[in-house]
């Protein structure tokens, strides 16, 4: 079994926001993780541009829903390119740094994964 995303906002389920929709946040969960999955790619569709990523955007929060999420140490980017960042303009990879983390079985929500745009007010 493969991890999966199930997004929860602005749209539900398992396809990625619309451009349109994923304007100032994007969240989601990974579910189904067992620990043979290392990294998970995920689409969120809010066209950073070079300039806002470069600040660091989006603004990351990893909110581990299960104990076994603590122990995977799931981080933003990739253990196979260390320094990358792991955030495109539509896209952000995530990796399991520790190779424990498995709660396998149907549904099963490890981690909760929220990603800010903050307005350009406040920048």
């Amino acid at each position: 079994m493969a991890a999966t995303v199930v997004f929860e906002h602005p749209v539900a389920g398992g396809v990625a926001p619309t451009a349109a929709q994923a304007k100032e946040q994007v969240s989601f969960t990974i579910n189904d993780v067992v620990t043979a999955d290392t990294a998970i790619t995920v689409t969120h569709n809010m066209g950073m541009s070079a300039a806002d990523l470069a600040a660091g955007l989006p603004i990351v929060i990893l909110q581990p829903l299960r104990a076994s999420a603590r122990a995977a140490q799931w981080i933003v980017g990739s253990a196979a390119l260390p320094g990358a960042t792991g955030k495109t303009a539509n896209a952000i990879d995530l990796t399991k740094v520790n190779g424990v983390g498995s709660d396998s079985g149907t549904a099963v929500a490890q981690i909760r994964v929220h990603l800010i745009r903050p307005h350009s007010i406040g920048r």
